[in-house]
């Protein structure tokens, strides 16, 4: 058996575990243009005043994901991921309490954004990514394809529910099935390369096989190093770009199509065919980070956004122009996550692999936190999202041509690469690998 078969015969259930945890992100931000019609109806608030919620989301996750990524790296992604499973489900489920207030909605949002910075890509990722070596790109891929495969389902599903039911017991149904879907599994096989090692100590037989290799684990960059590399640098900006840009999109997509006289039903119909298509763009994404170089892999796949934005501009109304928009866009999500967490491992290891991508992800959470209310601003002022679809396509094309100039991999991101230690020794084999 060789070495790729043997780790998806160990892994395939954590990979299983990952991706439906991957989705508790997805529900309440993919479906969140499902309430937008019916929240301001019942309350009066304006597509701003709810898009906020996804920026109280970024700051909080982006702010603390240093934070969570230490908590990682020092007791394994295990406990964290299942305190944010529970964090995030009853946090949605509150939206239901809605009373009016503005404030009292933020700080709902509060409550999930705490769920998202445990149960975070951080979380999930770190786990499939220290288990996988040979096939991570495709690992990684696949987990992060939970995030599309839940946020297919949950608009026209929330769309459906909202229209029979009320947008007060979606939103418990909703929180409800998210807590279903991913706390039995990743109770039963939610195990990074660390806590199997850890239960290797306890138990002469651990139920979970170890992998059989399992060299890489403790090796690569401090975080001190990182901060001082190029590479670091030009990731947390391009990420920035791209969050910021395509969370831009998909926060207001469907009510984008709505007001351009697409019924509710079909806009949420494009916004699964976004998902769908994200899903396309990880698997292709992720074979091809196993073989190609993952940075012009990004300057490729954002190429489909940005002629979305053009699409959106110049033929608004046309309702397969919209479902070909949103299959561009979904290309691309598919992958951006990717990128972010296979690139972490491969430029800094996994020496402090939380932190380092805990602190990248932040980058990435700050520009989802500017862009969604700053295109409902661009909106409410100019009565379209004519000129904000221009700065969504602007902000891509940066993150595409800044991911381009990071370099060669360094050696420490391989598995067989000696320990790198924070010292001027190892900034000097940095700067000869034309990464700082």
């Amino acid at each position: 058996m060789g070495p790729v078969q043997k780790e998806w015969l160990q892994g395939w259930k954590l990979v299983l575990s990952a991706a439906m945890g991957m989705g508790l992100t997805a529900a309440p931000i993919y479906s969140l243009g499902v309430f937008f019609a019916p929240l301001t109806a019942q309350f009066g608030w304006s597509r701003a005043d709810m898009a906020v919620g996804v920026s109280i989301t970024s700051v909080i996750t982006g702010g603390v994901a240093p934070f969570v990524g230490r908590l990682i790296d020092w007791c394994g992604a295990r406990k964290i991921a299942l305190a944010g499973t529970f964090i995030t489900c009853s946090g949605v489920a509150a939206f239901a309490a809605s009373n009016g207030s503005i404030l009292w909605y933020w700080t709902i949002w509060v409550w999930v954004s705490i769920g998202f910075a445990f149960g975070a890509p951080l979380s999930w990722t770190l786990a499939v990514a220290t288990r996988f070596t040979h096939s991570r790109g495709l690992a990684l891929s696949i987990t992060l394809c939970g995030t599309n495969l839940i946020g297919a389902i949950a608009p026209p599903l929330a769309t459906i529910l909202v229209e029979d039911f009320g947008w007060r017991i979606t939103y418990v149904a909703l929180g409800l099935a998210m807590f279903v879907t991913t706390c039995p599994l990743a109770l039963a096989y939610f195990y990074d390369a660390s806590d199997l090692l850890r239960r290797k100590g306890k138990s002469a037989e651990p139920k979970t096989p170890i992998p059989s290799d399992t060299s890489h684990i403790g090796r690569g960059a401090t975080f001190r190093l990182a901060i001082r590399t190029r590479a670091f640098w030009l990731m947390a900006i391009s990420f920035l770009f791209g969050g910021g840009g395509l969370v831009g999109l998909i926060v207001h997509f469907i009510p984008m199509l709505i007001d351009n006289g697409m019924s509710p039903l079909a806009a949420a119909s494009a916004a699964s065919v976004l998902s769908i298509a994200a899903i396309i763009g990880r698997i292709a994404g992720g074979l091809a980070m196993d073989r190609f170089f993952a940075p012009r892999i990004a300057g490729i796949a954002f190429i489909g956004p940005i002629l979305a934005c053009g699409i959106l501009v110049v033929a608004p109304e046309d309702a397969k122009s919209a479902f070909a928009a949103g299959a561009l866009v979904g290309l691309a999500l598919g992958a951006e996550y990717n990128l972010m967490s296979y690139l972490s491992a491969r430029y800094f290891g996994f020496k402090q692999y939380g932190v380092i991508y805990g602190a990248i992800f932040g980058s990435f959470t700050f520009g989802q936190a500017i862009m969604p209310p700053v295109v409902g601003d661009l909106y409410g002022a100019t009565g379209n999202y004519r000129i904000a679809l221009i700065l969504l396509g602007l902000c891509m094309f940066i993150s595409a041509a800044l991911m381009q100039l990071c370099g060669r991999y360094p050696e420490w991101g391989n598995q067989d690469s000696p320990e790198i230690e924070d010292s001027p020794e190892t900034l000097s084999a940095g700067l000869k690998a034309g990464i700082v």
